[in-house]
């Protein structure tokens, strides 16, 4: 008994076609065409749709053929195609002859020569292709390359220009901190008062060097003169050697003391020169140089300072004394009046007019040291003024003092930082 069969069986359909045109197709495949898959082709849609894939690729294509663009379109119009194939052949010079008849009625014997011919022109085609594909992609590589060094160079730029701006502002930083110093001593300069003593010493300086110059010029001046004679003189010898005639002897002997004259007179030359030098080079040591101003300030300082304090303690000494001497005045006084009054107390003391009279001179002198002890006291007062103005005097030195300290240490600070600079600037 047959089993009944529950699914619907799949037939399969040949297309007897199919085996006579698979060498053609597969050659066709193996120029490079492939159909598209999502639609079911017949034999004959394959053939037509690869002829007219390889004669486009082998750069043949005609205006019709190039108005089916796609393999829809070919497909469509598939006589018309067959026409446009059929004429394409002809005018790429195809030495077998190929009808679309032909094609249509799948021919193999004509279909196949053609297939062959047309592929083997495709093949070339399809290698210029790739190769000019390498090239391209090559090319691209290359510049792509080219751009990346570009960009490393313009990296490497921009960091140079970087630096190169650093550099810059750290030199106008030097330069300026450089004028700040150069500044800064000119106005130490400015207020030492040095500034006239200057320009003389380098006119002097220069007037010197001058001189020296001069004399030095001088000097080789004479010296070449003098060996210009000392050869003239050994010549002369020579000639005496050679020849011992008085005529000879007379010339020489006047030549000699003209050359014994012009010596002289270049010696007295010289020497008046010598005489001028030194008399400027003794200028230049009587003028004191800069280092020795300042030894001879501070020399002049520390005189002043002791003679100061000689002073002050000589009027110490004068006004001790003169207050003693006072006070020995004022006892001297005192005991002459505690005498008088009593030697003559009890004779004065017995008498009316005695007693007034002692009354009217004790009275006298209390006044008298009364006005005494006021002229003391406006002196103690104008000493004590005095005083209170010494001692803001004082008060003001100290302060002083103190401000100049601060701006000696500014100074030594800037001189410091002025050698770092020219440290800096000479590496």
């Amino acid at each position: 008994m047959s089993r009944a069969m529950s699914e619907p069986e799949l037939e399969v359909q040949y297309d007897p076609s199919m085996l006579l045109l698979q060498p053609v197709l597969d050659l066709i495949a193996s120029a490079g065409y492939s159909p598209d898959r999502n639609v079911n082709l017949s034999a004959s849609d394959k053939l037509v749709a690869g002829l007219a894939w390889c004669i486009a690729t082998a750069k043949a294509i005609v205006p019709e053929l190039q108005a089916l663009s796609g393999q829809d379109s070919i497909l469509q119009d598939k006589i018309k195609t067959l026409d446009v194939i059929e004429s394409a052949l002809r005018s790429m010079g195809c030495p077998y002859p190929l009808q679309a008849n032909q094609i249509r009625d799948l021919d193999y014997g004509g279909i196949y020569p053609v297939v062959q011919w047309i592929v083997s022109r495709v093949s070339p085609m399809q290698t210029e292709t790739t190769c000019e594909v390498i090239y391209v992609a090559h090319g691209i590589e290359q510049e792509q390359h080219a751009i990346q060094l570009l960009e490393k160079e313009l990296c490497l730029a921009e960091n140079s220009i970087k630096m190169l701006h650093a550099n810059l502002k750290e030199q106008n930083m030097k330069k300026e901190n450089l004028l700040n110093a150069m500044q800064h001593l000119h106005e130490r300069i400015d207020k030492e008062g040095g500034v006239n003593m200057v320009p003389k010493m380098v006119s002097l300086l220069k007037t010197s060097k001058d001189l020296e110059r001069q004399a030095l010029d001088f000097r080789s001046c004479c010296k070449q003169k003098h060996s210009d004679l000392q050869a003239e003189v050994t010549e002369l010898e020579t000639k005496i050697n050679c020849d011992k005639s008085n005529d000879l002897l007379g010339d020489i002997d006047h030549s000699l003391c003209n050359s014994l004259e012009k010596l002289n007179l270049v010696k007295s030359e010289l020497a008046t020169k010598l005489r001028k030098t030194l008399v400027l080079k003794r200028q230049l040591d009587d003028r004191p140089s800069q280092t020795e101003l300042i030894q001879y300030e501070r020399r002049f300082s520390e005189l002043y300072v002791q003679i100061q304090e000689k002073l002050r303690q000589t009027r110490k000494y004068y006004a001790t004394y003169n207050a003693l001497l006072e006070k020995k005045e004022l006892m001297l006084k005192e005991t002459s009046l505690l005498n008088s009054i009593s030697s003559q107390f009890q004779d004065t003391i017995n008498s009316t007019t005695g007693r007034v009279k002692l009354i009217n001179s004790m009275e006298g002198i209390v006044k008298g040291t009364q006005q005494k002890l006021e002229r003391v006291q406006l002196g103690l007062q104008a000493e004590q003024k005095v005083c209170d103005a010494l001692k803001e005097k004082y008060t003001a030195a100290i302060a002083e003092q103190r401000h100049c300290s601060s701006l000696l240490k500014a100074f030594q600070e800037e001189c410091a930082r002025n050698e770092r600079l020219r440290s800096q600037s000479s590496v």
